[in-house]
This record gives structure tokens, C-alpha cells and sequence, in this order.
């Protein structure tokens, strides 16, 4: 039952994850930003965007081994999902490092969800203690 909650909640981190990024990218559209990278770079976010599962279920696995550091949890699972992500997105199909910007906001959204792990239980026990 946990390793389903585990990956539910996985799913729902990358889908977290996914609509950040399209959310950010739609108010610079709206601002007047141009939308340079085309389909690649559409292509390549979506499929970098899956690299959230592993380093979220990495980041429970590593919680419920240390239940007292989840920074350290939170850094190591990070640090899985930045490489995965410069592996596929540094290559010169998906143009991640033509566009740094686009690839630097992708990776702040990955730690925005990331960090949510830790803050949305705190948050949770917090209203339920009071």
C-alpha cells in the first residue's frame, strides 16, 4: 500500500512539475517573451519532466532510511534529477544549453516540487496539531 501511495505521489510531482513549467512559460508568452526551441525543446521538457519519478521515489526511500535530515534527502534526489535531466536535455538534439534561461527555470521548478515534499507534511501537521 505505501509503495503505491509512494508512487502516486510521484506521478503527482512530476505532473506538479509539468504544469509549473507550461504555467511559467504561458505568462511569458502572455508578457511578450518569444518562444524560441520550438518542438524539440517542447519534446525534450516533457520527456525530462518523467525524470521526477525516480528522484521522487529516491526521496522517500532516502526519508523513511533517515526520518531526521530530509535536507540531505532532498539534496541527493535533486542532484539524481539534475543529472538525469543535463544528460538528456545538454545534448544537441534538445538544445537545453541554448536556451539556459528555459533550462535553468525548468530546473527551479524541479526544486520548487522537490522542496514541496518536505514542506506540504510539515504544513499538514502543523494545521492538524492546532
Amino acid at each position: 500500500m505505501r509503495i503505491i501511495l509512494a508512487i502516486g505521489i510521484s506521478l503527482l510531482d512530476t505532473l506538479a512539475l509539468y504544469l509549473l513549467y507550461w504555467l511559467g512559460s504561458g505568462i511569458a508568452s502572455d508578457l511578450g517573451y518569444p518562444q524560441r526551441g520550438g518542438v524539440g525543446w517542447g519534446i525534450a521538457v516533457f520527456v525530462a519532466s518523467f525524470f521526477m519519478l525516480p528522484s521522487a521515489l529516491m526521496y522517500m526511500l532516502l526519508l523513511r532510511k533517515w526520518t531526521s535530515s530530509c535536507v540531505v534527502a532532498l539534496s541527493l534526489s535533486f542532484l539524481v534529477f539534475l543529472l538525469l535531466s543535463t544528460l538528456f536535455m545538454g545534448n544537441q538534439f534538445s538544445g537545453g544549453w541554448s536556451h539556459p534561461y528555459r533550462y535553468i527555470y525548468f530546473q527551479s521548478c524541479a526544486l520548487l516540487v522537490l522542496s514541496s515534499l518536505v514542506v506540504v507534511p510539515l504544513v499538514y501537521k502543523a494545521i492538524r496539531r492546532a
